[in-house]
């Protein structure tokens, strides 16, 4: 009856994965099969706290290290180690911890350089939010052309989003050759039965109409070409006798 009870409260320990004592009432009142699950157990616990150890002791080298007082310190560290061995994922995660100072010191270098990482591995999130830091002047200077970089790589991965503020950075540029070529490739995504493309982006007229002499004029070796009314000087009424 006691060896009975015993599995039932062995079973307990195995599927809630409880830890067992090291201390047993008496190892001699069980059979060798039990007496060598216990020992399997225990020597598991002892290998999973020599782990723990070693993670801590590697941490407190680390540049990512931090004071394990709660989950959130092992789940950051398992990113990190994660991060370091060139997983997208993590390293995406540990770009944020130090963006926004989370169980770390805020760092903006360092959460650039893990974005970068990450995005250069086609995440997308991260390749969103160094277009996003290139446009907003606030940690590093404003660069339009280093943002539109990084949010073409999330275009190329047919991220839709990403897509429409490639077409709008070029069209800022000027560039209506390029713009309608992204939003034509953003629109067919969200409606790819459209018979029309600019029924569900109007500006598209305009810009293949712009896009048309912009092709006319690089035909004709003109660079650089700003195309505004501003820059057409009507003829004087002498010129035109």
């Amino acid at each position: 009856m006691k060896k009975k009870l015993f599995y039932f409260i062995f079973s307990v320990f195995l599927t809630t994965g409880l830890t067992v004592s090291p201390v047993c009432a008496d190892m001699s009142d069980f059979s060798d099969e039990v007496q060598a699950e216990i020992k399997k157990i225990q020597k598991h616990n002892k290998e999973q706290k020599k782990n723990e150890m070693s993670l801590n002791k590697f941490y407190q080298k680390n540049p990512n290290s931090m004071t394990p007082q709660d989950d959130d310190y092992w789940d950051l560290a398992w990113h990190a180690r994660l991060a370091d061995q060139g997983d997208e994922e993590s390293q995406f995660v540990i770009a944020e911890a130090y963006e926004k100072g989370k169980d770390v010191i805020k760092n903006p270098q360092k959460a650039v350089a893990f974005y970068k990482k990450s995005c250069d591995q086609k995440h997308i999130s991260a390749c969103m939010r160094l277009g996003a830091i290139y446009l907003e002047n606030k940690w590093l200077k404003a660069d339009k052309e280093k943002a539109l970089y990084w949010y073409t790589k999330a275009a190329k991965e047919e991220y839709t989003p990403a897509q429409f503020k490639v077409a709008s950075l070029y069209e800022e540029q000027n560039d209506y050759i390029s713009a309608v070529l992204w939003m034509e490739q953003a629109v067919k995504t969200l409606f790819p039965e459209a018979s029309d493309l600019a029924d569900h982006a109007p500006e598209l007229t305009h810009w293949r109409n712009m896009a048309k002499l912009q092709e006319k004029m690089k035909a004709r070796g003109v660079k650089n070409l700003l195309l505004h009314e501003n820059c057409i000087q009507p003829l004087s009424p002498a010129k035109v006798r």
